[in-house]
């Protein structure tokens, strides 16, 4: 047998096209990247919409609050914290990227102590709720303070509702303040209700600088 060779992704594939000088397969290869990472992507948040399910159909829904509040203590909070003492619109930009690397759908407004992003598809839960979580299996049944105070949301959603009750604590010099939004009907048509996903300036520089 001849010797196996690692098989090239859409990535590879497009590096090659530019380094040829082909632009229109350098093109279909990146769209074809693009669609492959986000059908990854979104099968990931279904995977964790389930295992939420899961938990709460085994053990109840308050459980779904413990778990993200393990997720979110080890991955949110350590992630705002290293953007503690960055200039303001930085850390806006931090977050706008976030977004486009999700692929969401959404316009900015800004001031100098606050960032409104209006998300008409975010790139997360609103594709699920877009895409279908499953039937109601992947929803929360009962309304919780730290699920909007809404029932039939997805349990992936909830985490959003976590983060802004715990983020004003972090001490991280802003916080995020997260109004929910149906973005899609049932039957994953877009609607006129966007999640408003808001970074708010907690305190100012050390020195009393301005961004």
């Amino acid at each position: 047998m001849g010797t196996k060779q690692f098989l090239k992704g859409p990535y590879a594939r497009a590096i090659v096209a530019v380094e040829k000088g082909d632009r229109e397969e350098a093109i279909r290869q990146i769209r074809e990247l693009n669609e492959s990472s986000t059908q990854v992507h979104d099968r990931l948040v279904k995977y964790v919409n389930l295992l939420l399910s899961f938990i709460a159909r085994d053990v109840g829904e308050e459980k779904v609050r413990e778990a993200w509040r393990y997720v979110i203590e080890r991955l949110h909070k350590r992630g705002f914290l290293a953007l503690k003492g960055r200039p303001f619109r930085e850390i806006v930009k931090v977050l706008q990227d976030e977004h486009l690397a999700h692929v969401s759908e959404f316009t900015v407004e800004e001031d100098p102590d606050k960032a409104t992003f209006a998300l008409y598809c975010c790139g997360s839960g609103g594709r699920l709720r877009k895409t279908g979580s499953s039937g109601t299996e992947g929803e929360l049944q009962s309304a919780h303070p730290w699920s909007f105070g809404r029932k039939g949301i997805s349990y992936y959603c909830s985490h959003c509702s976590i983060v802004t009750e715990d983020s004003p604590d972090w001490d991280a010099g802003f916080k995020i303040q997260v109004k929910y939004g149906e973005q899609f009907d049932k039957e994953g048509t877009s609607v006129a209700d966007p999640c408003r996903f808001e970074i708010i300036r907690t305190k100012s520089k050390p020195g009393g600088q301005e961004d």
